[in-house]
């Protein structure tokens, strides 16, 4: 196995050289750190005896094997949609050609407060490039006009990376009744460039009693 100790100015670290199969274990009273490549990838620990624990991390910044972790790509505003039943940006970007690779999944979640001071449905769109998925329809509920809940989008490649299905789950909180709402809808974008991502919601009521209130917004992806 070969160590380098990287001083340059820029990096300084400790460089490990990945391994196709399981070294031989160290002398007595020394400890082995290692990193394997393959099917059992991963930060290996061994000890003279030969007990062996990992593997601890996973991913090709890693150790070169399939990146399996998340990545954070870009967080959204606090914002307030209310009085208006125009279709109302809530996020609007552009997300990264050839990020997903053939079988990667994006995933959006966000932090909502919906309120019905009147009766009257609300909608929300996610757009992917030209296509898009629409919710059910956010109705008033019964118990309480303030409802606290999330929204979550999961869009995954389906080995193909011009193939996607996505699904949207609504969770909300109705004083003590909790409300479920889901979608899921078949795209078929070209993700190897980048594509328009935007997040909208319209009312099919101008009324200052009705607000969709957006508090917090996070975009990741496995790829």
């Amino acid at each position: 196995m070969t160590v380098q100790i990287d001083t340059t100015a820029e990096n300084n670290g400790l460089r490990l050289v990945n391994q196709g199969t399981h070294p031989s274990a160290p002398s007595v009273n020394h400890t082995l750190l290692y990193i394997m490549t393959g099917t059992n990838s991963g930060l290996y620990i061994q000890n003279s005896n030969g007990q062996r624990i990992g593997p601890f991390i996973t991913g090709t910044s890693v150790i070169g094997g399939t990146q399996d972790y998340y990545k954070w790509y870009e967080s959204g505003s606090l914002i307030s949609v209310s009085g208006t039943t125009s279709e109302m940006t809530l996020y609007s970007g552009s997300f990264n050609g050839n990020l997903l690779g053939a079988n990667g999944l994006m995933v959006i979640d966000s932090l909502i407060d919906l309120n019905h001071g009147v009766v009257g449905n609300a909608v929300l769109k996610l757009y992917y490039g030209s296509q898009f998925i629409s919710s059910p329809n956010l109705g008033e509920g019964s118990v309480a006009s303030s409802k606290p809940g999330r929204v979550s989008f999961r869009m995954g490649n389906l080995g193909n990376t011009g193939l996607q299905f996505v699904n949207l789950q609504i969770q909300l909180v109705d004083g003590t009744i909790f409300y479920f709402r889901s979608s899921t809808e078949s795209l078929s974008v070209d993700s190897t460039v980048a594509q328009r991502l935007q997040l909208t919601v319209q009312w099919n009521t101008a009324d200052s009693g009705l607000s969709y209130n957006q508090k917090h917004l996070n975009i990741g992806y496995y790829p």
